[in-house]
């Protein structure tokens, strides 16, 4: 099993030597021009809308420290969501004006137990 590896590994060795020696004998071509890349001026200007969705789950204990002693609890959820948009215009030196507005919103419900 050993000699088998030791063949294996010394034909891939030899596998790997030998690509580069076959293209030794094709011309050198040029290396072709490359331009640098050039900078691209990029815009705020333009309008855009967007929205936004998430999620609240809260429970909170009120427990008396020293006693250990659960007083109570309160418990919230909600899935607050809303909309933005708005428009910029950037001037020539680079300065942005514009003007945007939002909405938000929530359906938060919560309920309080106190003991």
């Amino acid at each position: 099993m050993g000699t088998r590896i030791l063949w294996s590994a010394m034909g891939v060795v030899a596998l790997l030597t030998s690509l580069p020696a076959a293209a030794a004998d094709l011309p050198i071509r040029p290396r072709a021009y490359k331009a640098l890349p050039q900078a691209y001026a990029y815009s705020w200007s333009g309008c855009y809308v967007g929205g936004n969705v998430g999620g609240l789950w809260v429970r909170q204990e009120f427990i008396d420290p020293p006693t250990g002693v659960s007083h109570g609890s309160h418990d919230a959820s909600s899935v607050p969501g809303g909309v933005q948009g708005g428009c910029n215009y950037q001037l020539a030196g680079g300065w942005v004006l514009g003007i945007q507005g939002d909405y938000d919103w929530s359906d938060a419900d919560a309920t309080t137990s106190i003991q």
